[in-house]
């Protein structure tokens, strides 16, 4: 699952990071948690680390510690959700 996730630091310009497989699987490992829990109920910690594992992975700079990081945010939102890879309807052999 892809998310956009819209970040307001508390110092600079606010910014959209995207997650990716590999973040999602840095915040399970972290939270000791599965998707379906984050689906049914997101906490600000849980957006925040996915903010930071999202934007360590894509090459902006963050602090060495997520509290750091996170004590750094004043407001986080999730922009947009969607599915992994979606894709066009494609005709079948009895359309």
């Amino acid at each position: 699952m892809r998310i956009q996730l819209a970040v307001v630091p508390v110092d600079g310009d606010p910014y959209v990071v995207e997650t990716n497989l590999w973040v999602i699987t840095l915040w399970e490992r972290k939270t000791k948690r599965k998707m379906p829990d984050l689906a049914a109920s997101q906490g600000a910690e849980d957006l925040g680390l996915l903010a930071y594992f999202a934007c360590r992975e894509s090459g902006r700079v963050v602090p060495a510690s997520t509290d750091d990081y996170l004590r750094g945010i004043a407001e986080i939102s999730i922009a947009a959700a969607g599915a992994p890879n979606p894709t066009d309807a494609a005709p079948s052999a009895d359309s």
